[in-house]
């Protein structure tokens, strides 16, 4: 018969997502143990891609509102500048993200 051995953890989090990622990153900065789970073959959640037959569909985030200049951050980059990951992203900045037409004369 196989021993199991049993590991205490001061957290588990369920997914393995951009939230969870994020939340196992936080629970480890503050000196704790933690454990994630992942029903999915590859963590990351919609920042993955996946495939249905012959098709392929990239169900991640392509832009992040926000995230500011190095000296004045916004949100996101001080939430990645916190995580440690600032400098592992390429900010680029997009200045018309969409363009809206509307039948509206205001």
């Amino acid at each position: 018969m196989e021993k199991r051995t049993t590991k205490a953890y001061d957290a588990v989090v369920i997914g393995a997502g951009n939230g969870g990622l994020t939340a196992a990153i936080r629970i480890l900065q503050g000196g704790f143990s933690c454990l994630v789970l992942e029903k999915h073959n590859l963590p990351g959640g919609f920042a993955t891609s996946f495939r249905r037959g012959r098709f392929e569909f990239e169900a991640s985030l392509h832009e992040l509102n926000d995230f500011g200049s190095p000296a004045e951050p916004g949100e996101i980059r001080e939430l990645f500048r916190s995580l440690g990951a600032e400098d592992k992203v390429e900010w680029l900045r997009i200045p018309e993200a969409y363009h809206l037409i509307t039948t509206d004369k205001k």
